[in-house]
């Protein structure tokens, strides 16, 4: 009887340890809730900074000749030694101009150089022109001007020839017409006064042919033969007579030839120089004023002398050249004055 009681009492106790286990593990599966998810909030994306374009000195210039490429090149120099980057286009969009350029420099515009300036204050414009333009505080003028050269080839003749026997030989077909005679015969005068020699034959030099510029060799030379017995022995050839035979008759009479446009070669020894406008050395001495955001108003393109022969021009009369073409570039001297009679 006592042995029954005895497992009476451990199986009761089984059954209450398996049954409190089955509740721990009842508890333990049992589904618990699920957590609600911490919402993060979506920052507003922050627009990139647009990258600002680079400060720029334009060169616009529809002409892409030698000349022309020299002047890029000298403006190139003067705008990266100024900390701008350089940009040389043919045609300037009014719709694509901004403050990042800061210099524009357009040779012969055919555009409203004024109204542009006025649009864009913070931009030093440059026109270099042979048109009557005005100045502004942000516009500069380089006037081009052909009766300076023919002026300035004028009064070198008169320098290079002996007792003042000197010609030229002028087109009368460009834009300036009769003017640019009296401009080379002024330029003359203005060396010499009435250039009259000492020996017959007694005339006031210098003295001219007047043909249109692409009239053939043997018509220039004909105009030449009719004043020959003036005993020549300088002839200045205007640049706009293109015609290498020309220059070579001319070379064959014995003369010696000076002129604005390159000789032909094989004429070295007998060409004595070229005088051409300066726009290159114009900009230069200007570029300061223009990069410090000033204008320097109205000036006249500097004069120079390329293709020198030394053998023929000396020292001394290209300082004399030199210093009357800097009174012309500073407007001292009129190319319109008309001698006495």
């Amino acid at each position: 009887m006592v042995k029954i009681l005895r497992w009476t009492r451990t199986l009761a106790a089984l059954w209450l340890v398996l049954f409190l286990s089955a509740c721990q593990l009842n508890a333990a599966i049992s589904p618990t809730e699920t957590p609600t998810p911490t919402s993060i909030p979506t920052e507003t994306p922050i627009p990139a900074t647009p990258t600002p374009e680079p400060l720029r000195a334009i060169w616009v210039s529809a002409d892409q000749g030698e000349s022309a490429q020299q002047v890029a090149s000298v403006v190139q120099r003067l705008a990266e030694e100024t900390g701008l980057q350089f940009e040389s286009i043919q045609t300037l969009d009014v719709n694509q101009i901004n403050d990042a350029m800061r210099v524009i420099i357009v040779k012969a515009p055919d555009m409203d150089m004024g109204v542009l300036a006025s649009a864009h204050p913070a931009i030093q414009f440059v026109a270099i022109t042979d048109a009557n333009l005005q100045s502004t505080a942000n516009l500069s003028i380089i006037n081009t001007n052909a009766k300076q050269i023919l002026f300035a080839g004028g009064y070198l003749s008169m320098i290079l020839s002996h007792d003042w026997r000197a010609v030229g030989l002028i087109a009368i077909d460009t834009p300036i017409g009769t003017d640019a005679a009296w401009a080379f015969f002024n330029g003359g005068g203005y060396f010499c006064g009435r250039c009259s020699p000492i020996v017959p034959p007694y005339v006031q030099f210098p003295l001219l042919v007047n043909l249109p510029a692409a009239t053939d060799a043997a018509a220039w030379e004909n105009g030449y033969q009719a004043i020959e017995s003036n005993l020549f022995n300088v002839a200045f050839i205007d640049g706009k007579i293109t015609n290498p035979e020309v220059y070579n008759r001319m070379a064959q009479r014995g003369l010696m030839l000076l002129g604005s446009g390159i000789p032909p070669a094989g004429l070295e020894n007998v060409w004595a120089a070229t005088i051409q406008e300066d726009i290159a050395g114009t900009l230069e001495k200007i570029w300061p004023d223009l990069a410090a955001g000033k204008s320097v108003g109205s000036l006249n393109a500097a004069l120079q002398l390329t293709h020198v022969n030394a053998a023929l021009v000396g020292e001394g009369k290209i300082q004399a050249f030199d210093q009357m073409a800097d009174e012309l570039m500073q407007g001292l001297i009129s190319t319109d004055y008309q001698p006495l009679n």
